[in-house]
């Protein structure tokens, strides 16, 4: 077999993984719905690599306007890694952010991280909730689940999302 089908192989793999997840997706869907008809706002955060998801919801032809980014510099890798990685590992962080946002009770956070364990990733979600705001996880269960959480809560992402 050559690289090609491997790969195509592997999509095929991970299309009948995420469609496996296909009931929790239209429940997130439907949260968001139901916040923008209301008035309310997708925010969206992530560090390190993915913070390219909040980028890449916002701002884009034809798409959704009612998106807010959470963009931090400085948990963004072209700002350092190793900065990156210490500051998505600090307690109290997420709680910064969060006073700099206009987030609001009804708003939807959709927060992206591989593994949901670091500080930051978990914290912003007890933020949102203590806010009611709903959270949506994004991230890999099978990673998360491996991992002991490092951050004070002693929780990861997914035990704290809607």
């Amino acid at each position: 077999m050559g690289k090609t089908e491997m790969y195509f192989d592997t999509l095929h793999v991970l299309m009948e993984r995420a469609r496996a997840q296909a009931e929790t997706v239209r429940a997130a869907a439907a949260c968001v719905a139901e916040s923008i008809a209301q008035g309310g706002m997708l925010y969206a955060f992530g560090t390190g690599h993915s913070h390219m998801f909040a980028e890449e919801l916002f701002y884009r032809a034809g798409g959704l306007v009612d998106v807010y980014p959470v963009l931090e510099e400085g948990l963004m890798l072209h700002s350092g890694a190793a900065k990156s990685t210490a500051l998505e590992r600090m307690s109290g962080y997420a709680h910064i952010l969060m006073e700099s946002l206009p987030i609001r009770e009804g708003d939807v956070m959709v927060i992206a991280s591989n593994s949901g364990g670091n500080a930051v990733s978990v914290e912003m979600a007890a933020e949102c909730r203590a806010r009611g705001v709903r959270v949506i996880a994004l991230t890999s269960l099978a990673h998360s689940r491996s991992r002991t959480p490092r951050n004070p809560l002693g929780k990861r992402l997914y035990e704290l999302a809607d």
